[in-house]
């Protein structure tokens, strides 16, 4: 008998170390290194109720098609598969009116919704987190989420502006929610 449970043990413990491989190589979200910091055209989808911020949003985006954009300003396709994760972390950053120093500040976004199609320039870069002892581990969250890179949407004068293609019904759940949110918050302004 002692024999036999040892072997059961064993085999447990081999299945729930090779499942746990599996499921950390399936959470492999890793972009590849050539696009980082690169200014890449993009087409997805908003994928959840976006966080608004002093300075804009940030928001998931699942990318559907994505190009490089070469110092000409041409468009060369982007291996989804291979190159780019599926899911990113955006965010989208504007001011109202000058800084202090003089500079003019760009306009804040849109409010950008959950389900819309966007069509946008982007810099992303791998995501990198600063974990402080008992503090927010950045990075680990990320990984959780299905997030394999962050970035920003470009908005300098000589980038094209987003452009909302369309709404989706893709997720009806997250619309409601950010409708819910948004009607609290102007009920509670007033």
């Amino acid at each position: 008998r002692g024999p036999a449970t040892l072997a059961w043990g064993l085999l447990w413990a081999w299945t729930a170390f090779a499942v746990t491989g599996l499921h950390a190589q399936s959470r492999s979200l890793a972009m590849s290194a050539s696009l980082e910091g690169q200014d890449l055209e993009v087409v997805g989808v908003v994928q959840a109720m976006p966080q608004r911020q002093d300075l804009g949003w940030r928001f998931r985006f699942r990318i559907e098609e994505a190009w490089r954009v070469d110092a000409a300003g041409a468009l060369q396709s982007v291996d989804l598969s291979r190159d780019l994760p599926a899911q990113v972390y955006l965010g989208w950053y504007g001011h109202d009116g000058a800084h202090d120093s003089g500079w003019k500040l760009t306009a804040l976004p849109e409010p950008v919704q959950a389900g819309e199609r966007w069509r946008m320039r982007v810099r992303l870069k791998a995501p990198h987190g600063h974990m402080n002892p008992r503090g927010f581990d950045y990075e680990l969250w990320l990984w959780e989420q299905g997030i394999g890179a962050t970035g920003y949407v470009r908005t300098r004068a000589k980038d094209p502006p987003p452009v909302r293609l369309d709404s989706t019904w893709g997720h009806p759940i997250e619309v409601w929610r950010q409708r819910v949110r948004d009607s609290l918050l102007t009920h509670l302004a007033e």
